[in-house]
């Protein structure tokens, strides 16, 4: 099938060159995106210690900076797509404290129960991670949107039914 190209051949190849001659001179294009986007998250992280708001887009961007260090990639990847996909634009502006039980039941509400599982998870560990920092100010976050809410069911597993009946015709 067909895959949508968003540069034209020429202009692909000749970023590759450019990049290929910076590798070539000691430098390391992929390291410095990486390590210029880590810096714009601290910077978006640390916002309000610099006496901006605080609010769940900014413990969210915190999270996911501290997160860089210690998950997977792939999980880092995954959950970082999900709070910033979902959790952010719905729920970004309010204090922390605000955020109520509702609005956690208001997240999931309607999605697959893949993704409700997965958008609750997420953002479970982040509260989890936001409730043991100590915020600028002295400010701490006691309370926890997730008291009395019970987490999604697991999605039924689809398994591997053919591989299955194969491992089963081979026995």
């Amino acid at each position: 099938g067909s895959y949508p190209r968003p540069w034209p051949l020429k202009k692909a190849r000749d970023e590759a060159a450019r990049l290929l001659r910076l590798a070539d001179q000691g430098h390391d294009p992929q390291g410095e995106h990486v390590a210029n986007r880590r810096r714009h998250r601290a910077h978006t992280a640390s916002d309000a210690g610099a006496g901006g708001p605080l609010t769940v887009a900014v413990v969210v961007e915190a999270y996911l900076v501290d997160l860089e260090r210690r998950a997977r990639p792939a999980t880092l990847r995954n959950w970082g797509q999900i709070l910033r996909a979902r959790v952010v634009p719905a729920i970004g502006d309010l204090d922390p404290d605000q955020v109520k039980r509702s609005d956690v039941r208001a997240l999931i509400s309607g999605l697959s129960p893949a993704t409700a599982y997965g958008t609750f998870n997420a953002l479970r560990a982040c509260w989890r991670w936001v409730q043991r920092q100590d915020w600028p100010g002295g400010r701490e976050i006691l309370t926890s949107p997730f008291a009395g809410v019970d987490p999604p069911p697991l999605p039924a597993s689809t398994g591997r039914p053919r591989a299955r009946a194969k491992s089963r015709a081979i026995i």
